[in-house]
């Protein structure tokens, strides 16, 4: 078996790009409330009524960056949908801030 530390290092030239191709890992009840931490970022999808989701990014520091509320004209549906969007608006704040 091979040790990690024997492993080639792969180094990153483009951080924005490291970013955006790494997809967060979203964890708790996917069909109702979860969450994924990813690049200093909490992003939370949860389902409110009927078939109405609700999806929010907030920084480091807790503030929230963008939500569903913020985009009214575009409702999201479905689970997925719902965290599609947060997944969005967390890679456009990374590229703008350039990681």
């Amino acid at each position: 078996m091979i040790g990690v530390s024997s492993l080639p290092r792969v180094k990153t030239m483009n951080k924005r790009k490291t970013a955006v191709d790494q997809e967060p890992r979203w964890e708790g009840d996917l069909s109702d409330d979860c969450t994924a931490r990813w690049k200093g970022l909490m992003l939370r999808a949860e389902h409110m009524d009927k078939s109405v989701w609700w999806w929010c990014v907030y920084d480091e520091r807790g503030q929230q960056i963008a939500s569903s509320n913020d985009f009214r004209a575009k409702r999201c549906m479905t689970p997925k949908t719902a965290r599609s969007a947060a997944e969005e608006a967390a890679k456009n704040y990374l590229c703008l801030k350039g990681e």
